[in-house]
């Protein structure tokens, strides 16, 4: 089963002076049989803001973070380690506990 990954831009930063992002808040939730995976992160952005803040949509702020993060192989290696703990969490291979 596969899970369904969903990245989201919680919050930015930006400079009051040029009205630029400079810090880009991020989110992964993955999902699968029931069970949740998250990840929160920030990453300070670099890039060319081509967009105004004021017309920025979250998809644009996704399309930056991919590339401040390192490409897409990075993303995919992030939603992996997610399926890992999915895996897990749906089919345990340990256990916790005593015999008494």
């Amino acid at each position: 089963m596969a899970a369904t990954h969903t990245w989201k831009i919680p919050n930015l930063r930006r400079r009051l002076a040029d009205n630029k992002i400079d810090v880009i808040h991020w989110e992964l939730v993955s999902e699968e049989g029931g069970k949740t995976v998250r990840a929160y992160g920030s990453v300070n952005f670099s890039g060319v803001q081509d967009i105004p803040f004021a017309n920025l949509q979250e998809a644009n702020v996704y399309n930056y973070l991919v590339a401040e993060l390192g490409g897409s192989s990075v993303i995919a290696a992030k939603q992996a380690a997610h399926q890992a703990k999915l895996d897990e969490l749906n089919s345990p291979t340990t256990a916790f506990g005593t015999n008494w």
